[in-house]
């Protein structure tokens, strides 16, 4: 509940009533597939018949409220995943670039521990993150910081409620791409040319602007932001019992 009055407070989207069901078994053992959202896209790109699936090995009681270990803490967990569902019934899902569902995701708690780990194995060099983005998805941590990073640095830069009129473009819109909303909020012509100003303006912007020093745990986009958090204890009230 606290996960998605945090997605309605700052992306406006309010999911339509759909069943949610939530899975939880023992998936890969711990550090594999943390969680997951399951469904089947229908002709208007939203998602029908979703679960969510959670793997109990990588859920432990320590560390508590957040549970877990960073970056990876529960209840960002259940928050990321609580994006996808939301989004997947509100808008054409599965027309939007992977870089975007989850960068979106990772941008409603706020990401910069995971960006700080994958710039240190990057040895520094921020541009490495950036270009991450010019293959296809790989699902690595790298992948993650690249697609929050460029989330985060899309927010930056337009007008008026930022990521929120984005959101609010896509869910009222029915059929529109990301294309159709960066247009529409005169932020690039389209996905394209918003990544090829990423891809020049990105480095500079992960060095220079984003605060990769401040405690974010549960901030919208991290602290530097600003934004509503999370309470863990009100994401996540008993995992063993979601059933």
């Amino acid at each position: 509940e606290k996960a998605e009055d945090l997605i309605q407070q700052e992306y406006g989207l309010t999911a339509d009533g759909a069943d949610l069901k939530i899975e939880v078994h023992t998936l890969d053992g711990q550090s594999g597939v943390l969680a997951y959202v399951s469904g089947s896209p229908g002709a208007d790109g939203k998602y029908y018949n979703q679960e969510l699936h959670i793997d109990l090995d990588d859920f432990t009681p320590g560390d508590l409220p957040n549970g877990g270990t960073s970056p990876n803490y529960n209840d960002r967990i259940i928050a990321h995943e609580m994006v996808h569902a939301v989004m997947g019934r509100t808008m054409n899902f599965a027309s939007l670039p992977t870089w975007f569902k989850e960068g979106t995701a990772e941008f409603i708690h706020g990401a910069d521990e995971r960006v700080t780990g994958d710039l240190a194995a990057a040895g520094g060099n921020a541009q490495t993150i950036v270009d991450q983005l010019d293959g296809a998805w790989g699902s690595g941590s790298i992948d993650y910081s690249a697609g929050y990073t460029a989330t985060k640095y899309l927010h930056s830069n337009i007008g008026g409620n930022r990521i929120k009129d984005i959101m609010t473009f896509l869910s009222t819109t029915p059929g529109s791409a990301l294309d159709n909303a960066l247009a529409n909020e005169g932020t690039s012509a389209d996905t394209a040319t918003f990544l090829a100003d990423f891809k020049v303006n990105g480095a500079n912007y992960i060095n220079n602007t984003m605060n990769l020093g401040d405690a974010d745990t549960g901030s919208i986009g991290g602290s530097d932001h600003g934004g509503g958090s999370l309470d863990a204890a009100n994401v996540v009230p008993d995992i063993t019992n979601l059933t």
